[in-house]
């Protein structure tokens, strides 16, 4: 009886932990939305005036790094905003110095640290020039940056309608949430903006 207590009371202790671990879990997920939205904010108000300089000023972008001759280690981008796709890790996410708290801060919400990165969906070859001053094409060019189009308003005086409907090319920006909250747990999210 007492060995069937003492399991009982493991298997219960065992499920509870279990259960507490994914409350944190998902508190680091919803907490994701937050840094959406804060990065949606920044793309409009920061990032949109200057959209071809990476910030903060004087930030480092991540290499991948190569198996060589000579072997060349990977390093790790710290910028908040990159005008081109940073190199990713084997899980889709960019290499990012997350402990750069400098360029890239910390918002604390409710017991967890948000952290996030826009990246413009543009080639990432710097020796492409990529030109936005003419309509992107569609998202896989190698000399413009990934978009889409929209449908503006109906105006039949506008010099790009087709039928009286305008089109409005939209840049895509890709946000890369980090979230990291009490016990180590550590998500992280992304999505894609078009502006």
């Amino acid at each position: 009886m007492t060995v069937a207590g003492l399991t009982l009371m493991r298997s219960v202790d065992t499920g509870n932990i279990i259960a507490g671990n994914m409350a944190f879990r998902e508190t680091t997920v919803s907490g994701a939305d937050n840094g959406v939205e804060a990065a949606a904010t920044y793309l409009n108000a920061t990032i949109a005036p200057a959209p071809d300089a990476n910030l903060p000023a004087g930030c480092t972008v991540g290499t991948l790094g190569s198996a060589g001759p000579p072997v060349v280690a990977p390093i790790l981008g710290n910028c908040r905003y990159s005008a081109r796709i940073q190199p990713e890790d084997d899980d889709g996410v960019p290499l990012i110095d997350w402990t750069n708290t400098l360029n890239i801060p910390v918002t604390t919400l409710n017991g967890n640290d948000i952290q996030y990165v826009v990246e413009r969906l543009c080639n990432p070859d710097p020796a492409v020039v990529v030109i936005l001053t003419k309509a992107p094409k569609i998202a896989g060019t190698t000399d413009r940056c990934g978009s889409e189009i929209a449908e503006g308003g109906s105006s039949s005086k506008s010099p790009t309608s087709g039928g009286g409907v305008s089109k409005v090319i939209e840049v895509m920006y890709r946000v890369t949430v980090r979230v990291k909250g009490p016990r180590n747990t550590l998500s992280t999210v992304q999505t894609i903006l078009a502006r």
